[in-house]
């Protein structure tokens, strides 16, 4: 069968405009990844389509429920995969609701990938590069500072991913 693979990097909340999810940026942004999967549908026909998300707090959440819409809408096209550091990866969040968010993508995902049993700074890196192994794009939500989005991005190059950057700023 047809695939087409699309990963997301991007900043974690303090880098965007915070934790509340609710907010006219966040839901900006939302609306634009749900733009984007909905060309890559029309640009790829008759292809399943896999979005691939780190689930991390943030451009990952937003991407991951991004992608929870698309499935909505066209549950025979559309399929997630949960690109997992460690299970434990939430359990540190001081939010409830960001919890629940983690664990509503992770009951939608079609298909998981676990990187390692226990958490170690190595692992977000390991989760990042399997994750850019497994896409055919990528989605950098990047304002071009270092950091964990900075090493994707910088991988994805190594592999040739074509990449699509939306700066931060462009859902103010």
């Amino acid at each position: 069968m047809n695939e087409f693979h699309i990963a997301l990097t991007g900043h974690r909340p303090q880098k965007l405009a915070g934790y509340d999810l609710n907010t006219p940026f966040y839901k900006k942004m939302h609306a634009k990844l749900v733009s984007i999967i909905e060309d890559t549908i029309k640009s790829h026909p008759g292809a399943i389509i896999w979005i691939h998300s780190g689930m991390a707090l943030g451009a990952d959440t937003v991407w991951g429920f991004a992608a929870k819409t698309a499935m909505e809408k066209h549950p025979d096209i559309v399929k997630f995969h949960a690109e997992i550091p460690v299970m434990t990866q939430p359990d540190k969040w001081f939010k409830q609701i960001d919890k629940d968010r983690w664990q509503t993508l992770y009951e939608l995902a079609d298909d998981k990938t676990i990187y390692a049993e226990v958490y170690s700074p190595v692992v977000l890196q390991e989760r990042n590069v399997g994750m850019i192994d497994h896409a055919d794009a990528l989605i950098a939500i990047w304002d071009g500072s270092k950091g964990g989005t900075a090493n994707a991005v910088k991988y994805a190059r190594t592999k040739d991913i074509p990449t699509l950057y939306l700066k931060p700023e462009d859902f103010k």
